[in-house]
């Protein structure tokens, strides 16, 4: 599968097992601009050097929506920025951002692991491109469609969840319905979660 761009999709980036949240200099408000995204991110393509990086969380509505449209803080107000990085099972790249000058006040780079999130089927093949400069081969964030994001914050079910998914509703960001269709089928590769954690996630959509 590629992109527009010709480059493949990140299919085999899901491997890395560990979780380790790294700060990164970044702003000390409430909101991670994209430029605070973008340059975080760069850094962590520096360390690891991974030209294509996955990210989960809510931050990975920056691939979707610009500042213009993300006026609303909750949907920017996390510190940390989710990613997974390619063929790492031993997380050696995420315990190298610090020893490699990441760890700074401000942003956290978190290294996770897939499973980390429950995510609907088809979530791959969905994935927002988000070039982190304009050459020709650039680094990539690929971020979360925002209804797949949603349907994993949805079966999180904490209370920033809730107030995300409020937020990108009231903004008209997502179609709480379509949401609601993807949560009832989710990619077994991604988190299994609870029946009843997942009744609760489609009774609040």
């Amino acid at each position: 599968r590629t992109s527009s761009a010709g480059r493949c999709r990140p299919l085999g980036l899901c491997c890395l097992l560990v979780r380790h949240p790294q700060p990164f200099v970044g702003p000390s408000r409430c909101g991670v601009r994209r430029e605070d995204f973008r340059d975080a991110l760069r850094r962590a393509a520096e360390i690891t050097g991974d030209r294509d990086l996955v990210v989960l969380g809510s931050q990975s509505v920056h691939g979707s929506f610009n500042m213009a449209v993300l006026q609303d803080r909750v949907l920017t107000a996390s510190m940390e920025i989710d990613f997974l990085t390619s063929d790492d099972p031993d997380g050696i790249k995420i315990w190298a951002l610090p020893a490699q000058g990441a760890a700074q006040v401000g942003v956290e780079l978190d290294g996770v692991e897939v499973r980390t999130s429950a995510l609907p089927e088809g979530w791959v093949d969905r994935l927002v491109p988000f070039p982190l400069d304009d050459k020709p081969d650039a680094v990539i964030a690929w971020c979360l469609e925002p209804h797949d994001l949603v349907v994993a914050k949805a079966i999180a079910g904490r209370e920033k969840d809730w107030r995300f998914i409020r937020g990108a509703v009231a903004a008209a960001l997502v179609d709480p319905a379509e949401a609601l269709r993807r949560s009832s089928h989710l990619d077994p590769g991604t988190y299994v979660p609870r029946p009843e954690s997942l009744e609760a996630a489609q009774f609040f959509l």
